[in-house]
């Protein structure tokens, strides 16, 4: 499980760089304007910070366990709560450099920078926070991120239904994921910061995505990435107070 959320956290971060052959063009993840738009998230904004502006292969086992929350009914789920670990929080960030930097030496030595400079679990909890899914918790950070995927790839800047929905998703996170193991105490830490870690990353190039006039292309390619890797085709999917349903 830690390798296939690592692979996706690159996957995501590959889509910010751009690669054309040797030539590889790296757009900066825009982090300042996720830190600015902190404080009007907190008063309830919409989770893209930017709400008056429109933005437009084999299975593995943890695509089976995300794919099997679609039409999951919402009912209280396992605890997935982890202690903080800064050894894991470092690693996490350490992983996605090196991978980006294999492929791109530049690209990574300039997440390396901003990742510095910004916290990402300081990031997650300020846009997190008033859809009740800030803090340590493995399910918390699977259902942000899944809704954010959602979100962009359906064009949306607000989420429906606001923080029931959010909690609703949670629901489903923590029934799939204590049905098929895969919420262990031993493993929520890493996959909860490896979660907020690709939060991050897909939220920043979203805003980037937007301000430099290609957020649909952004869209077109988060929505590719969930169906390849977890499973979820999130354009048939509808969102709501009963959490991710199949679209009639």
């Amino acid at each position: 499980m830690r390798g296939i959320a690592r692979t996706a956290a690159a996957s995501l971060v590959m889509l910010l760089i751009g690669l054309s052959g040797a030539k590889a063009q790296f757009t900066p993840p825009d982090f300042s304007m996720m830190l600015a738009t902190n404080q009007e998230l907190a008063a309830g904004a919409c989770l893209a910070g930017r709400c008056g502006s429109p933005a437009r292969p084999s299975r593995d086992a943890k695509a089976a366990h995300t794919g099997m929350i679609v039409g999951r009914p919402v009912s209280p789920g396992a605890a997935l709560d982890y202690a903080p670990d800064p050894a894991v929080h470092r690693q996490v960030v350490a992983d996605l450099v090196a991978r980006v930097t294999a492929k791109n030496p530049d690209g990574g030595r300039e997440l390396q920078a901003a990742f510095a400079k910004y916290d990402y679990g300081r990031l997650y909890d300020g846009i997190a926070a008033p859809y009740g899914l800030s803090g340590n918790d493995a399910g918390k950070a699977m259902a942000a991120y899944l809704v954010l995927g959602w979100l962009i790839a359906n064009g949306q800047q607000e989420v429906p239904g606001g923080r029931a929905t959010t909690l609703a998703v949670r629901a489903q996170v923590a029934g799939a994921l204590a049905e098929n193991g895969a919420g262990a105490r031993g493993q929520r830490a890493e996959l909860g910061e490896e979660l907020k870690l690709q939060f991050v990353v897909a939220h920043a190039g979203w805003l980037s995505s937007m301000r430099a006039r290609s957020g649909q292309p952004y869209a077109d390619r988060i929505a590719r990435q969930f169906e390849q890797i977890y499973g979820i085709d999130l354009r048939h999917t509808t969102l709501g107070t009963h959490g991710f349903q199949p679209r009639a």
